[in-house]
């Protein structure tokens, strides 16, 4: 199954879905995922392991010194 055949049986599935609830944890997921794919990560802090992302990504809350 290719990228395109994917999305649009995702698409097939959400519409039938009844549930806000359930397609607000979808959206709040997805919007998530697109958020962290955006932000450039430049390094990795060495006691969290938490991923440091450069100065002005969007969104990004990480400070830039490792530690």
């Amino acid at each position: 199954m290719n990228a395109v055949q994917i999305r649009a049986e995702i698409q097939s599935y959400l519409e039938k879905v009844q549930d806000e609830s359930f397609l607000k944890v979808v959206h709040s997921m997805l919007g998530t995922y697109v958020e962290e794919q955006e932000k450039e990560i430049i390094g990795y802090r060495t006691d969290t392991h938490e991923p440091v992302y450069r100065k002005g990504s969007p969104r990004s809350s990480m400070p830039l010194l490792l530690g």
